[in-house]
């Protein structure tokens, strides 16, 4: 006989068998089966795990055992408690309860096992409802599951024999009417809660958006920045280009005529130093160099930078493919500006830019020529001034 079975015949108590007495050969020596997991057997006050065999001696003497059959996983106990809630309404909450026996030989000792646990459990539920508001345990879902069975574990009358595993349904029954409010309350609850979270979610969004917004529109202010500082670079090397390749020119037609031209070389030197000096007059803004770097010379560190902004600016409008300046311990020692179809070299000695650089043009079928360069101390201050004259110059040699 099963022990599902066997628990609910006459003189069994819902949990255990009623007490018979073991089959034994010769009335001493018997063996009794356990389906270990599943029901345990109690002989006499003591406990009988697993199958194994018994012996009756006392029998010989006239005294018989008895043995119970205790089941250990019984199905689950659904109960109803009905109680006014903590707002003063009526409700019934029924649950399902699962559990396992952790004592057979106190459950086999019960009259009514099954009672006990259900009278306790009724009251449990009882006063959990009257510690909550309708609107929590009609809504409460897995949380109320999970609140009762923590109640449940607090109750030592339950856990001397049987331990509980698993609340597996809270249905709570009530006024319909007033049921149907609460689920609707809930859904609105929860309506309310999605739409404020897609609405901070879309604030949070806007604000990224608005952050990525500012930044590329301060690439782009930094980008027209820097396009204007090179413009205007350019417009000053062009002007005093200019200057430079007019003040040669006058020079020279006084030389040829016979004149000593020292007199007019400093007039020259001096209008050069007053339009090259102050550009501001003529609508062209100097553009300021870098600071210099720590640890090197005051001016030398960010000299080479600005050669090299300096040839960055002019690199398109005469066709310069490459360029590159030589630098060491902070000082220009000279620069290599690759033109198409010749290379111009600057050579650079420490007394650079107050002292006039070496200038050599070479062309790719061995020739060279090294072009005087016209350098005024104190107003001849960047390479790039010396490239447009002699990229001029180079351009018509290299064409004849």
């Amino acid at each position: 006989m099963s022990i599902s079975e066997a628990v609910r015949q006459p003189g069994g108590n819902g949990l255990a068998s009623p007490a018979f007495q073991a089959s034994l050969f010769f009335g001493v020596l018997g063996w009794q089966n356990v389906e270990s997991g599943v029901e345990a057997l109690v002989c006499d006050g003591e406990l009988v795990p697993h199958t194994r065999t018994m012996a009756d001696f006392m029998r010989l003497l006239g005294r018989r055992r008895f043995v119970r059959r205790v089941m250990l996983r019984p199905a689950p106990l659904e109960v109803s408690a009905a109680a006014l809630t903590s707002d003063q309404r009526q409700l019934t909450l029924t649950i399902a309860v699962k559990y396992e026996v952790t004592n057979p030989v106190h459950v086999a000792s019960l009259q009514s096992p099954l009672s006990e646990l259900t009278n306790l459990a009724i009251g449990t539920v009882a006063e959990y409802i009257r510690t909550k508001t309708f609107g929590e345990l009609v809504g409460g879902g897995d949380a109320t599951r999970a609140r009762l069975l923590e109640c449940f574990g607090h109750v030592t009358s339950i856990r001397d024999g049987v331990a509980i595993l698993e609340i597996l349904k809270a249905e709570a029954v009530g006024d319909e009417r007033l049921i149907e409010i609460e689920r609707k309350t809930a859904e609105a609850k929860a309506a309310a809660a999605l739409v404020d979270t897609e609405w901070r979610n879309h604030v949070i969004e806007a604000g990224y958006q608005e952050q990525i917004r500012r930044g590329q529109a301060a690439i782009e202010e930094e980008r027209a920045q820097r396009e204007h500082a090179r413009d205007m670079e350019k417009m000053r090397l062009e002007k005093q280009a200019g200057l430079i390749e007019a003040g040669i020119a006058t020079l020279g037609q006084v030389a040829a005529s016979g004149m000593d031209p020292t007199r007019l070389t400093q007039e020259v030197a001096n209008l050069w130093r007053e339009q090259i000096q102050n550009p501001g007059q003529d609508g062209v803004k100097e553009i300021a160099s870098p600071k210099a770097t720590a640890g090197l010379p005051e001016g030398k560190a960010a000299l080479a930078d600005t050669e090299r902004t300096a040839l960055a600016s002019i690199k398109d409008s005469i066709k310069m493919v490459s360029y590159e300046v030589i630098e060491s311990q902070g000082r220009v020692k000279g620069a290599l500006i690759q033109m198409s179809g010749y290379e111009i070299v600057f050579s650079c000695d420490e007394n650079y830019p107050q002292a006039r650089p070496l200038v050599t043009v070479r062309y790719p079928d061995g020739r060279s020529l090294q072009p005087q360069v016209f350098w005024v101390p104190g107003i001849s201050n960047s390479l790039a001034q010396a490239v447009l004259v002699v990229a001029s110059h180079a351009q018509r040699v290299s064409g004849s």
